[in-house]
C-alpha cells in the first residue's frame, strides 16, 4: 500500500471531511510537497493545522513544514520550520510562526504523515483546517472539505429528471426518475469523493 491519501468517512448530516493519509511504511513520509504560496516579505508567516494520529510513534511523528523560496525558485536558507511533532489520538490544533527575510517571494508548505516504527504496520494522519498566515492576514485555507457526494446528488437528480422529462413528457415521471437520479448521484459522488 504504501501511502495512501483519502477523505475520511463524510457523515451525511455533516459534510465536512478531512484529509486522512494511510502509511504502512514505518516512517514518517512527506505525502505533499510543492504547494507554493506567494508571499510579501518581510513578514511573519505562522501555519496552523488540526492534526490527530493513530498507531504512529514519537520517533516518526505528524507535522508540517514551511519554507522559504525566492522569485529564482531557490531555496532561502534559513527559512525552514515546522509545527511540533504530534502523534495524538485526539485532534490537536499545532502552530508555528518564524519571520521571513525580503528574498522570499513564496512559502511551501509539505505535510508529513506519522509512522509506526515498524515496515508493514499502518499509521493514519488527519489533517484539517490548515491556515497560513502573513503578518496575521489570512493567505491560504484548507478545510479538506469534499463536496463530491453532494454535486453528484444534485447532478444526478437535475440531469435525470430532465433526460426523463424530454423521453416520457410526463412531470411525475421526472420527479421519481430525478429522485432516484440524486440517489444514484450521492452514492456514485461519495464513492469517488473518497479518493483523491
Amino acid at each position: 500500500m504504501h501511502v495512501v491519501e483519502s477523505y475520511d468517512d463524510i457523515p451525511w448530516t455533516s459534510f465536512p471531511s478531512s484529509l486522512r493519509v494511510d502509511n504502512d511504511e514505518g516512517v514518517n513520509i512527506t505525502f505533499r510537497r510543492r504547494l507554493f504560496i506567494p508571499v510579501s516579505t518581510p513578514s511573519v508567516i505562522k501555519v496552523e493545522c488540526n492534526i490527530k494520529v493513530e498507531n504512529g510513534v514519537m520517533e516518526e511523528a505528524a507535522w508540517i513544514a514551511i519554507m522559504g523560496w525566492d522569485t529564482a525558485g531557490r531555496e532561502v536558507r534559513g527559512t525552514w520550520f515546522t509545527t511540533p511533532p504530534l502523534v495524538s489520538r485526539d485532534w490537536v490544533r499545532v502552530e508555528a510562526s518564524k519571520e521571513m527575510p525580503g528574498e522570499v517571494a513564496y512559502v511551501e508548505i509539505r505535510m508529513v504523515c506519522a509512522g509506526s516504527g515498524k515496515k508493514g504496520e499502518l499509521a493514519s494522519t488527519w489533517f484539517d483546517d490548515l491556515k497560513i498566515y502573513q503578518d496575521g492576514v489570512l493567505i491560504y485555507a484548507n478545510d479538506f472539505n469534499n463536496w463530491n457526494p453532494y454535486i453528484g446528488a444534485g447532478l444526478g437528480a437535475v440531469l435525470t429528471g430532465i433526460l426523463t422529462q424530454l423521453i416520457t413528457g410526463k412531470i411525475e415521471y421526472s420527479v421519481g426518475a430525478g429522485l432516484l437520479g440524486g440517489l444514484g448521484g450521492g452514492v456514485a459522488g461519495y464513492y469517488f469523493g473518497r479518493q483523491i
